[in-house]
């Protein structure tokens, strides 16, 4: 679909691979994932507020309204129970079948609440990836790497905030 990008199944080592002393919590483990389409971009604000419109207009409930610098920046202060149902409005807005629901028998549309939903891994509707799948799509398609593109990270290969006196793969500039 437009705007969205295959990620291709496959089998990936996920975790830190390289050894860095500062990341505690991600012990590395094969794990494989069947093929899925992803966003290509973040959710911009434009989008969040014409889907979230949509959503509270149709009895759908949220925490957070969501904020946003401008139209074509991320939105910003939603939570993770506002994204899957504001996923499952976009589905809805967009003709599909939701993804998350409030019963295992998949009967009850996700739409209120902050409760861990039920997932219908069949649906055609937008979903958030599994940690797995945006660990993959993240990667690019290489394998042991710090980075999609390789082992180290300059200026020109990201937005961050440099320190070259911290880390030995920061290339610099040190700052914004």
């Amino acid at each position: 679909p437009p705007g969205m990008a295959l990620i291709p199944a496959g089998s990936f080592t996920m975790g830190d691979t390289i050894g860095d002393d500062d990341i505690t919590d991600a012990t590395h483990i094969s794990a494989t994932v069947s093929a899925f389409y992803m966003d290509t971009n973040e959710v911009s604000y434009s989008q969040w507020t014409n889907v979230y419109a949509y959503a509270t207009n149709h009895g759908y409930g949220f925490v957070n309204a969501g904020l946003g610098k401008a139209g074509n920046h991320p939105v910003q202060t939603v939570d993770w129970y506002d994204c899957v149902k504001w996923s499952n409005a976009r589905s809805a807005q967009g003709g599909l079948t939701p993804v998350y629901y409030t019963d295992a028998g998949l009967t009850q549309v996700y739409t209120n609440g902050a409760v861990a939903p039920y997932v219908n891994w069949a649906a055609n509707g937008y979903r958030l990836p599994t940690e797995a799948e945006w660990e993959k799509a993240a990667r690019g398609g290489l394998s042991e790497q710090r980075f999609p593109w390789g082992n180290v990270i300059n200026q020109n290969l990201a937005n961050y905030v440099g320190n070259t006196g911290l880390l030995a793969y920061d290339l610099g500039p040190n700052g914004y």
